[in-house]
């Protein structure tokens, strides 16, 4: 679905505000990003070298451990 690394990332940081905004509603937001990192392996990869430290920040209330995603 996602050739381009800049709409890849713009997709993730979506999903990642949007589990902030609405914390009520994180699991649905966690699914939807594991689907998106399931989809292009190797932009999940590029997309973790390069984190902010807030979606750093997210990622690891969503998920704990973020270098666990790479294995999803």
């Amino acid at each position: 679905m996602f050739n381009d690394f800049y709409a890849y990332r713009t997709e993730v940081r979506k999903k990642l505000g949007r589990s902030q905004l609405y914390p009520e509603k994180s699991n649905i937001y966690k699914v939807e990003l594991i689907s998106v990192f399931q989809e292009n392996k190797v932009l999940t990869e590029e997309y973790l070298k390069n984190l902010t430290f807030n979606e750093k920040q997210a990622l690891e209330i969503l998920f704990g451990d973020i270098s666990r995603i790479k294995y999803l």
